[in-house]
């Protein structure tokens, strides 16, 4: 569900990157090819590191 969640996110996250990439590079074709891959990553390297830590803190508690 973490993954699931951040990849639906991502069309949040595009339109907020999107904002400030074309003010930063004045063009809207430019900022969209970088937003397009730039509004995946973050979210998916979040959820990761969230699902790695839930999944440390259960393995403590078991040991």
């Amino acid at each position: 569900m973490i993954y699931s969640y951040a990849l639906c996110f991502s069309a949040v996250t595009l339109r907020i990157w999107l904002l400030i990439f074309i003010t930063f590079f004045q063009n809207f074709i430019i900022a969209y090819m970088i937003v397009s891959w730039l509004c995946w990553v973050p979210n998916l390297l979040v959820a990761y590191f969230i699902t790695a830590r839930f999944a440390k803190s259960i393995h403590s508690r078991n040991v």
